[in-house]
């Protein structure tokens, strides 16, 4: 399907539009990211929250995302130390490569 354009018209003021709200389309480059927590096979905890840093990247909201699940991961591996269980090795999962390649780099 073709879209038609006219070429050599000029874009006017239109003065006769409503004006538009600009806070309702503001744009505050702040990712939702979220995680899902798994013990023992099953689902134990999850979330889902909008970033409240702004990130310039896709990689970099991937990055707080999973750092945001560790913190996680910290706090479940501390209460179930409280209740006698020891979990020496959590497996975090990330489907970035780019963020897992920040996390690699020991600098």
């Amino acid at each position: 399907m073709r879209t038609p354009m006219a070429t050599g018209l000029k874009l006017h003021k239109d003065l006769s539009g409503q004006s538009v709200e600009s806070k309702l389309y503001r744009v505050d480059r702040k990712r939702i990211y979220g995680s899902c927590q798994f013990l023992a096979g099953k689902l134990v905890s999850w979330s889902s929250k909008k970033q409240n840093c702004v990130s310039t990247s896709n990689v970099e909201a991937e990055y707080v995302a999973a750092t945001s699940c560790c913190l996680q991961a910290l706090l479940m591996q501390t209460q179930l130390h409280d209740y006698g269980y020891t979990l020496d090795k959590i497996p975090i999962l990330c489907d970035s490569k780019s963020a897992i390649a920040i996390y690699a780099n020991l600098v």
